[in-house]
């Protein structure tokens, strides 16, 4: 039973119970979209012991079509987020983007799971950046009303190789590429291997009005884990801000040009993308001897153990540290 086509009409066939005379519901609704949403309405209550709905107290359907665009808008920006885009898209490609939310179950969260690994042949990694997707869109659901409880994922193992940065004769190639063809990309990619921004969540939303002129700092607003926090701007990147008061690149542009510079490299190893820019200003920071805790701030990381990924970076500051101990000796042992 279910939803069927009939002429010009959709039924709503619904069986009550599972005893030997279980009752049946059949309602006759106009669209499709009406009778899903009273079938799926039905077998809710059912789950949940509640009383059956009638056919003309039932609100429109609220699909996970409409959910991911409510988040989208409310949390993404249109224009710089066809990653987010793309996923969710996918999910709803897996689950219909008829599926009624208040019927979403740790089930359908599996299926997209196994989609991706199966299907898809993605790593744990990028499942759970679709995971982190559909947490957010569902949290949201709940705190608007249309989803009781929020049925959860547990997080994929993550491979933990280490991870690729720019070295100087790296940024020199890509800069003086970009140069001669785009000026504004050229100072866009300087700017977030001084700064570390997240280019799509934060380099692209802040702007001159960020920018404090008496310290060289800047303010960074909505990131990733809703952390503000004050970045401190080298002169160049200071100067660049200056230049351009703000960022406007859209999506695919960046993945235009940044495809430019992968091909003049003869990069084609799956981390050269332009997250690298934020890898190397944490990489640089911790080589140069700054506190992990300090780095972690400076990059707006909500844990230390985000952070630590660059630890390996710190071995010749232990090295360091050995020599001034050992430059406090007072007395020589015999």
């Amino acid at each position: 039973m279910g939803v069927i086509h009939k002429g010009k009409k959709w039924v709503a066939d619904c069986f009550l119970g599972k005893h030997f005379k279980p009752q049946r519901i059949r309602v006759v609704f106009e669209t499709q979209n009406a009778a899903q949403l009273f079938h799926a309405e039905v077998m809710y209550s059912l789950e949940n012991n509640l009383p059956i709905p009638k056919s003309n107290k039932i609100k429109s359907i609220y699909t996970l079509e409409k959910l991911f665009s409510n988040v989208h808008k409310q949390f993404y920006n249109d224009e710089t987020n066809l990653s987010t885009l793309s996923k969710m898209k996918l999910i709803t490609d897996v689950l219909g983007k008829d599926l009624p939310v208040n019927m979403i179950r740790y089930k359908h969260l599996e299926k997209v799971k196994d989609y991706l690994i199966n299907q898809r042949k993605v790593s744990n990694a990028t499942v759970n950046r679709y995971n982190a997707v559909m947490s957010k869109s569902l949290k949201y659901a709940v705190k608007i009303g249309e989803l009781e409880l929020q049925p959860r994922l547990e997080q994929l193992k993550e491979s933990k190789g280490r991870l690729s940065y720019l070295s100087y004769e790296d940024e020199a190639k890509i800069l003086e590429y970009l140069q001669v063809y785009t000026k504004e990309f050229c100072d866009f990619v300087a700017f977030l291997i001084d700064t570390g921004l997240r280019w799509r969540s934060e380099a692209l939303k802040i702007s001159i009005k960020d920018f404090n002129e008496k310290n060289n700092s800047l303010h960074v607003y909505g990131s990733k884990n809703d952390l503000e926090r004050t970045v401190y701007l080298t002169d160049r990147a200071a100067n660049i801000l200056k230049k351009y008061s703000r960022f406007i690149f859209k999506d695919h542009q960046v993945r235009f040009w940044w495809n430019q510079v992968r091909i003049h490299l003869d990069r084609n190893d799956q981390d050269f993308v332009p997250h690298i820019c934020r890898h190397t200003c944490a990489s640089r920071l911790v080589q140069k001897g700054v506190p992990l805790t300090v780095v972690m701030k400076w990059m707006g990381h909500k844990s230390m153990q985000t952070t630590l990924r660059y630890a390996h970076l710190c071995d010749k500051n232990l090295e360091q540290a050995r020599d001034i101990l050992q430059s406090k000796n007072v007395v020589t042992l015999k």
